[in-house]
């Protein structure tokens, strides 16, 4: 069960990360769940499995713009 915000109801939802190639928008690896706030450890296991060790940048969308999300981004680059 999750929330869109404070005093709204509460309903049952899944939460689904996408790790998607900027150039051309291909997905390329998928991840879904029931947590919402697992979404940036979700995210990190996404990131951690990208093959290669050459720079990546990566984008997200609100809720991952923590100091914690961005220290544990730093780790592989």
């Amino acid at each position: 069960m999750a929330r869109k915000g404070a005093g709204k109801e509460a309903k049952l939802s899944y939460s689904g990360n996408l790790l998607v190639e900027n150039r051309n928008g291909l997905i390329v690896a998928a991840e879904c769940g029931s947590d919402g706030h697992r979404r940036a450890l979700c995210a990190l296991e996404l990131l951690q499995d990208i093959p290669g060790n050459g720079r990546v940048t990566v984008g997200g969308d609100k809720g991952f713009d923590t100091a914690d999300f961005v220290r544990e981004c730093g780790i592989w680059g």
